[in-house]
């Protein structure tokens, strides 16, 4: 079974658990929670991971957000009792700032999933 299927078997599932309408379309779908923040899950064509990831800081620049404010948060990197396997980084396409958790996709299944996004839902508040 290729990568595009599994996940498209995943998101099923998660969207039966979570009572969601979810597709996977063009490698990725989308969760918006209640207070509006987008949740994304891809894999990326020829990857055998499936990342989650969310914006923690939009329109970054040294305008928006301080030395000490990025040290705050890259601070996180490194504290593997609270990320569990996530870490944040820049996102220069989008000019975010972002949280992300990467797993391989074989060793995934919807629980798992649900599992991944409670913590980063968790961290990211």
């Amino acid at each position: 079974m290729n990568t595009a299927d599994k996940m498209e078997i995943m998101t099923q599932e998660l969207s039966n658990s979570l009572g969601l309408p979810l597709s996977f379309s063009q490698g990725a779908t989308v969760l918006t929670s209640q207070d509006g923040h987008e949740y994304w899950m891809e894999a990326p064509e020829g990857s055998a991971l499936i990342i989650i990831h969310t914006n923690v800081a939009d329109n970054l620049s040294a305008s928006t957000a301080s030395p000490t404010e990025l040290a705050k948060w890259l601070e996180l990197n490194t504290r593997p009792d609270l990320m569990k396997g996530a870490w944040l980084g820049a996102h220069p396409d989008t000019n975010t700032f972002r949280l992300c958790v990467a797993a391989p996709i074989d060793f995934v299944d919807s629980q798992t999933v649900e599992t991944v996004f409670e913590n980063i839902v968790n961290l990211r508040d």
